[in-house]
């Protein structure tokens, strides 16, 4: 059940938007290039045929439009409508040129070969749920064009096949990149030892926090938090004691937040939750809350529970005490080093 699990999240996992927007935009490019190169060959083959050489001509241009608002919908940050139109485009293609000239599969079915390009583009920009359902699109058409359109006798069964194989080898592909993908970000984004979030991550995801917060009016807060004496604590069990207490704080910490608050480490024994949508009162509320449960932690460490722990807490809030994520983390930060000098185990909002 877990594979199946595991396997369905793949599914429906979206692509990287900062890996692949800058693939996609030269993907485009390319494309209008080909497109215009097409047309050109589509002109001269049907000076004879000047009705056939407009209607190509129209749908070329048709495609062309909508590859170039593509381009700009990437260039504007809106990475997956740009790839769905993308996607749309190449589908319309051959499908346009089906529809527009029926006659042209009376020669050869090689056309049809054009409608896997859309399998192709879904692979690499878009979730593998979409390559799926545009292979099984792609399978039921070959099936119907085959069997209730074309009369010619193709060896229909073989390309079916084919495309069937090759649809395949894209969509594992396309869960294997998204894969890698996942994995590359967990590393990016994560404390390795704590698996929460890092710095790194706090950082961006802070300052967009605080623009939806500017934009939708609701009020942003911070808790820093650090574990006291842990020096001390290193210096008497050693090293590998005090990172199982660390792990400990951090799975405890996860779970005593809201499923879009964000717990990330901060440094060293530094702790920092960044509470969209909670007052500067109500932060303070939740602080105090955690100071008094985390002496209730226990930690196992080479089958021995280790002391309890306590922790000193600083608060801030977005605009009262910053109009920046750096200034609101400072504010923090100050708060939390009172809360230290006032003797550790206390929670201290900033002024």
């Amino acid at each position: 059940m877990r594979k199946i699990i595991a396997a369905s999240r793949w599914l429906v996992q979206t692509r990287s938007k900062q890996r692949r927007a800058p693939l996609l935009a030269s993907l485009l490019i390319v494309l209008l290039a080909l497109m215009f190169i097409t047309m050109v060959v589509v002109i001269l083959v049907n000076r004879e045929n000047p009705v056939r050489g407009n209607t190509y001509t129209g749908l070329i241009l048709g495609l062309g439009v909508l590859i170039g608002i593509a381009y700009r919908l990437n260039r504007a940050g809106h990475y997956y409508w740009a790839a769905g139109l993308t996607v749309i485009a190449s589908i319309l293609g051959p499908g346009g040129s089906l529809l527009l000239d029926p006659m042209i599969l009376e020669g050869d079915f090689v056309p049809l070969n054009f409608g896997f390009i859309a399998i192709l583009l879904a692979s690499l920009f878009l979730p593998p749920l979409v390559t799926s359902l545009l292979a099984v699109l792609h399978w039921v058409s070959i099936i119907y064009l085959f069997t209730a359109v074309i009369e010619t006798p193709y060896n229909w069964i073989s390309f079916l096949m084919f495309t069937i194989f090759a649809s395949v080898l894209s969509i594992l592909a396309n869960i294997q990149i998204t894969r890698s993908e996942t994995e590359l970000i967990e590393q990016a984004t994560r404390d390795h030892l704590t698996k929460l979030f890092n710095r790194r991550f706090l950082d961006e995801f802070l300052e967009n926090e605080l623009q939806r917060a500017v934009r939708k009016k609701y009020p942003v807060s911070i808790i820093m938090l650090d574990l006291d004496h842990f020096k001390q604590f290193n210096d008497t069990l050693g090293h590998a004691a005090g990172d199982a207490l660390l792990i400990g704080l951090a799975e405890f910490l996860s779970t005593q937040v809201r499923q879009h608050d964000i717990v990330c480490r901060y440094g060293g024994e530094e702790f920092v939750l960044i509470l969209p949508e909670v007052s500067l009162e109500l932060a303070k509320e939740r602080s105090e809350m955690l100071r008094r449960q985390v002496p209730e932690i226990e930690v196992m460490f080479d089958d021995k529970t280790l002391d309890a722990i306590t922790i000193s807490i600083g608060v801030a809030e977005f605009n009262r005490h910053g109009a920046t994520g750096e200034e609101i983390l400072k504010a923090a930060d100050a708060a939390l080093l009172q809360a230290k000098q006032a003797g550790r185990n206390c929670v201290v909002v900033a002024e």
